[in-house]
């Protein structure tokens, strides 16, 4: 980006072609811009590409599997690209400072000249979206005369509105964040037999393989369903704020005490207590018997009146203590097996 500034042409870079997409989308929709081609803050000229077609639009976003992709190319004779160069977009001040506002005013720009619509979704929304129609069509279409009013009905994927960004704010830029996320959609779409695209309590118990006849699977269903319909999303974005390790919400504390609870008691004494430590000597985090060395007696200060000076933790108390080492939950999802996680 700065050989573009050299005062010797000669030692000028070629302009460089970036796809901000990621892919090639149909006309309708223009995704969001990735900001790569935006960071550096120099003009940039925008290619607007207009596919025009009767039999099969080249222009994709995600293949499906086994689609024939090259071969449908020849379903008719001639496919028409409409090539425009826009004018050469000068970054304002605000730009050059924010590559988000500078690649949102090209995309606007870019949409405009192609009369299409701006969506929020991403490269990878359309490939997790992909995903699960991959799935559904393999469960759903073989063997049969598909309409398309069966089509409609049967071969849907519901995501909850689910961004893949959100994930990303929760686990950072990884890349096999995405990969993890369509696992996790694969799961959900096989436990969810009613096809609502939301979990009831028996897909639920069968997606997390808990007893359906538990009283402590209830309150573990009742900790994601906190009066929130369980869809896809909301499943996710619970499932990958109990993936962050060494980080501690809301979330994690209640599944966390719920595992230990057993009993359900609705509060712990110290064998559960201390059975939430056991077993959990491949976990990543270590020394996990000092730090319940260490717990124990802090939980003894907050003690509830019991008979026979009995150790009982409440759910608040237990909030406290896993609130001042945040490494505490994650050693309990570990020793319960709690390893639905994105990892």
């Amino acid at each position: 980006a700065e050989s573009r500034s050299h005062p010797d042409p000669s030692k000028r870079f070629d302009p460089i072609l970036i796809f901000p997409e990621g892919t090639t989308s149909k006309v309708e929709y223009l995704l969001t811009f990735q900001h790569g081609a935006f960071v550096s803050g120099h003009p940039v000229q925008a290619i607007a590409l207009d596919y025009k077609s009767v039999h099969f639009n080249p222009a994709h976003i995600v293949n499906r599997k086994n689609d024939f992709y090259i071969l449908r190319h020849f379903t008719q004779f001639v496919s028409y690209l409409k090539v425009s160069a826009l004018p050469v977009h000068y970054p304002t001040t605000e730009e050059k400072k924010d590559p988000h506002e500078f690649a949102s005013s090209v995309r606007s720009n870019l949409a405009a000249a192609l009369g299409a619509k701006l969506t929020d979704a991403c490269y990878e929304d359309a490939k997790l979206y992909r995903t699960g129609l991959n799935l559904k069509e393999k469960t759903r279409t073989q063997g049969i005369l598909i309409t398309e009013e069966y089509y409609k009905d049967k071969v849907r994927v519901h995501l909850g509105g689910l961004d893949v960004m959100e994930i990303h704010s929760i686990l950072g830029h990884n890349l096999s964040t995405l990969k993890a996320v369509q696992k996790l959609l694969e799961q959900f779409i096989v436990a969810d037999v009613s096809e609502d695209g939301k979990l009831d309590f028996h897909e639920f118990c069968s997606m997390l393989k808990l007893k359906r006849g538990s009283k402590q699977s209830e309150r573990i269903y009742a900790v994601f369903n906190d009066g929130e319909a369980i869809d896809f999303r909301h499943f996710a974005l619970v499932i990958a704020s109990c993936s962050v390790q060494g980080k501690t919400n809301t979330y994690k504390k209640n599944i966390a005490f719920e595992l230990c609870d057993e009993a359900s008691k609705g509060y712990l004494c110290e064998n559960s207590f201390r059975k939430s430590f056991q077993g959990g000597s491949d976990s990543p985090v270590l020394h996990s018997e000092k730090k319940l060395s260490d717990l124990v007696p802090l939980a003894k200060l907050h003690k509830d009146a019991a008979p026979h000076n009995e150790l009982r933790i409440s759910k608040q108390v237990f909030a406290e203590l896993v609130s001042a080492d945040n490494n505490i939950a994650d050693i309990i999802l570990e020793t319960h097996g709690f390893r639905l996680l994105l990892t």
